[in-house]
């Protein structure tokens, strides 16, 4: 890059100093051509006025200058030369011709002028060239070593203002080469001032900020992972143990299969948030009515909550609501949030769904009485896995609020939590109520948003 930088720039100058140069010589040859011309014309003028004091006499050759030819041109075309020898060889060039046909002109070559006298005669004047010529290509070659020079400091000016302008992005790509899985830590340098390499420089160090913050989410996604399908295995490996060194009971099957079950609900989340976050979960849009739903939710869910001594109702004034949804999917959305609200719902507490519609989107928000969620927790709640409550013994793996989240921002909505009126935590849950509002997004795949306070 340096070298291709080098070139690039050196070239530039190079065709600058070619152009100034050239402008410089066609300005001073046609200085040198003027003089000639206007000395030229002073002798004429002044050779004219003796020839019309002469009267049909003729004039003498002693005021033209040296080497130069005087010639009378009659009406009839005939002449008459005057002074020195007119010239025979090389190239006669009129009086105007321009600077730039002169500038290619050689020794043998002459400048022509006349001028009218008495009688319809022309008096003409010959100026050799050679010595205009001689000093036109001591100026180009003048020129020409100026430009060879000119040339060979701009290329090594240029190679080193480009090698040293480019030295932090040699110095960053090193420090990218050094960087692998273990050390994602590692920043590129910075040098402290606000130009485009810079601006590179930090953008590199968030994309590896980023980088290492998803490896730790992968690696304690892992770790989690294998934590929470280890306790069902461990039992389940148990009750077979027990099983096989005995007659086989009830129990012990039913044991068996209810740990065999709580690791097909884990699998078949983390299955299903994976197809999330690839864009693989393909959405079955129906209109769907939010409130009926909340309503199918809230009496599946009753039994429950009548169990627990918590009372579970649907605000009875909410307005109506359609949604352009996959309702099965939205249905387990909300399921999430209602198993969530149950978990953290003390005895005597009150659970609360609302229904709500603006403009284009319409919400269902699940409203409880429990501890709430501290406002810096508002966000981590969505994580995979997170349980603020800081115990594994706690019901649900934590997924639940992720795939809460993940289901509305494939809708083209979100999931957002917040202060409940009840005292708790208020999640609401919001999507496109309309079909042209949701076409934007039936075919994103937004990243999953994450996991859950208990979930």
């Amino acid at each position: 890059m340096d070298v291709q930088m080098g070139l690039t720039v050196g070239a530039a100058i190079a065709l600058l100093l070619v152009a100034t140069v050239t402008v410089f010589f066609f300005v001073a040859t046609h200085e040198a051509v003027e003089v000639i011309d206007e000395e030229l014309g002073n002798d004429l003028r002044r050779i004219a006025a003796e020839f019309e004091r002469a009267g049909d006499g003729e004039p003498s050759p002693q005021p033209l200058r040296e080497g130069r030819a005087l010639r009378i041109v009659d009406a009839t075309g005939g002449t008459q030369i005057v002074a020195g020898p007119w010239p025979a060889t090389g190239r006669l060039f009129p009086h105007r011709t321009s600077s730039l046909l002169l500038s290619f002109a050689s020794p043998e070559d002459h400048l022509v002028r006349g001028v009218g006298v008495s009688g319809g005669r022309r008096l003409e004047a010959a100026v050799p060239l050679t010595a205009f010529v001689k000093e036109s290509r001591e100026h180009l070659g003048q020129i020409a070593v100026s430009l060879a020079l000119g040339l060979i400091g701009a290329i090594a000016i240029t190679g080193f203002a480009t090698r040293r302008a480019l030295s932090p992005l040699r110095e960053a790509t090193r420090s990218i080469e050094g960087i692998d899985e273990r050390t994602l830590d590692a920043r590129l340098p910075l040098r402290g001032c606000a130009d485009d390499l810079e601006r590179h420089a930090i953008a590199l160090n968030r994309v590896l900020e980023r980088l290492e913050q998803s490896f730790q989410r992968i690696s304690a996604f892992s770790a989690d992972v294998a934590h929470e399908l280890r306790t069902p295995v461990n039992r389940a490996l148990n009750l077979a143990d027990a099983a096989l060194d005995g007659d086989v009971a009830r129990e012990e099957i039913v044991a068996i299969r209810e740990s065999m079950e709580e690791m097909r609900r884990l699998i078949e989340r983390l299955l299903l948030l994976s197809r999330g976050d690839a864009g693989r979960l393909p959405l079955q849009r129906e209109r769907v009515d939010l409130a009926a739903l909340g309503r199918d939710l809230v009496e599946l869910f009753r039994p429950s909550c009548e169990q627990n001594r918590v009372t579970l109702e649907i605000d009875p004034h909410g307005g109506a609501a359609t949604a352009w949804v996959d309702a099965g999917l939205l249905q387990q959305a909300i399921a999430n949030l209602l198993d969530n609200a149950v978990a953290h719902t003390p005895a005597g507490g009150e659970i609360r769904v609302d229904v709500a519609a603006d403009g284009d989107t319409a919400s269902i928000a699940v409203s409880d009485a429990g501890a709430g969620v501290s406002e810096r927790d508002r966000e981590r709640i969505f994580d995979r896995f997170v349980q603020l409550d800081g115990s594994r013994s706690a019901p649900g793996a934590g997924l639940g609020l992720a795939i809460a989240r993940m289901i509305a921002r494939l809708h083209g909505g979100d999931l957002r939590a917040g202060a409940s009126p009840l005292g708790g935590a208020r999640f609401e849950l919001r999507v496109p109520q309309l079909a042209s509002a949701a076409a934007g997004a039936a075919d994103a795949s937004p990243s999953a948003g994450e996991p859950s306070r208990s979930g």
